[in-house]
């Protein structure tokens, strides 16, 4: 066995088990993030969770044709750095031999922030194949290098997945649906997608996140069978359990449809395309001014204001996702439907105080 397979602690019989050892802060984001990509009520595997982040890594730059770092955040660094050093020298692209120098001495700047890693809690989980030749085969290789046991390796991994956004965690866990429906996409082709048990039809438009790059949407015209009609929708890629491409060119059905998606993702936003727009008035007071003024996660934009008074043309869940944590700072002046929906919440809310 050389030096860089996976080793095997005395205390263990199982040469597939590793050990890492992640800072406290890691583990919650890991642990957050098992329940948080699940389709289900129950958490995914340990195991299951970290073999598909390392995979999905591996095949996200498995097509790059430049020399890699062997983490995701530092590569990211690099590339900034790699950028700069071209524009600076006018040249359209470096060679090979220049971003492998690049590197190195990119490395070497920074080997202690590579060394250092929090002694947190250590754990063991199973490696499944892909996992264990990929590391094999990293005999020789810059990684084996810096790291001089895949242990250390996966440590400084999973903890550089945990300092990562939502949105880029939740992109590289479900790397392998994100680029099935991209396929679609290009392709201009139809689909099925799953989400808990239940089949729509979809024809795809783009894959995207909301204004506050939350989470990661598939946008497109559906129906749920084939007697209705197409009508646009999005999907949270969170929650979609499965996808089937289906064998019908949808060109033709995508140019007719085009007009009425941009319309709605215009006017409703990525995460409200199954939702009807309402025009809204909201009263807010000054506290309630600047609530809005400070929170921006689904704050729609206001088409009139006059003076306490403002208008919104959006879906009147928007409306209830963002003004209800108001309180009494916001007052749903029309719809009546709404006025009457938060009338009874808090109505509802407040029978548990009393």
């Amino acid at each position: 066995m050389n030096k860089f397979e996976p080793y095997m602690e005395s205390v263990s019989d199982d040469p597939n088990k590793q050990h890492i050892n992640l800072s406290e802060q890691a583990w919650e984001v890991i642990e957050f993030d098992r329940t948080a990509f699940s389709v289900t009520e129950e958490a995914l595997s340990l195991s299951g969770f970290l073999n598909t982040i390392f995979e999905n890594y591996l095949i996200s730059i498995e097509d790059e044709t430049e020399i890699r770092l062997p983490l995701p955040l530092f590569q990211k660094e690099f590339d900034r750095e790699v950028e700069w050093i071209r524009q600076a020298l006018g040249r359209k692209r470096l060679s090979e031999e220049i971003i492998d120098g690049l590197r190195r001495e990119y490395v070497v700047r920074n080997q202690k922030c590579y060394g250092i890693l929090s002694r947190g809690e250590g754990r063991k989980f199973r490696l499944n194949n892909a996992v264990l030749n990929a590391l094999s085969s990293m005999q020789g290789s810059m990684v084996e290098e810096i790291f001089d046991k895949p242990g250390k390796y996966l440590s400084a991994f999973y903890e550089e997945y945990a300092r990562m956004s939502f949105y880029d965690r939740e992109e590289l866990y479900f790397h392998a649906i994100i680029s099935g429906l991209q396929d679609w996409i290009n392709r201009q082709r139809s689909g099925e997608v799953y989400i808990a048990g239940k089949r729509f039809l979809v024809i795809p438009f783009c894959i995207s996140g909301d204004r506050g790059q939350n989470y990661h949407y598939l946008a497109g015209m559906s129906k749920a069978n084939e007697e209705q009609n197409y009508k646009p929708a999005s999907f949270r890629i969170s929650r979609i359990s499965s996808i089937g491409l289906l064998t019908a060119d949808a060109k033709r059905e995508r140019k007719m449809m085009e007009k009425e998606f941009d319309s709605a993702l215009k006017s409703k936003g990525i995460q409200f395309l199954l939702n009807d727009t309402a025009r809204i008035r909201i009263r807010l007071d000054d506290i309630g001014k600047k609530m809005f003024n400070q929170q921006l996660h689904l704050r729609p934009v206001p088409e009139k204001r006059n003076g306490n008074v403002f208008e919104f043309v959006c879906t009147q869940m928007q409306a209830e996702y963002y003004f209800f944590k108001f309180g009494h700072h916001a007052e749903v002046l029309s719809p009546v439907s709404l006025r009457n929906l938060f009338s009874e919440k808090y109505q509802e809310a407040a029978g548990h105080y009393s």
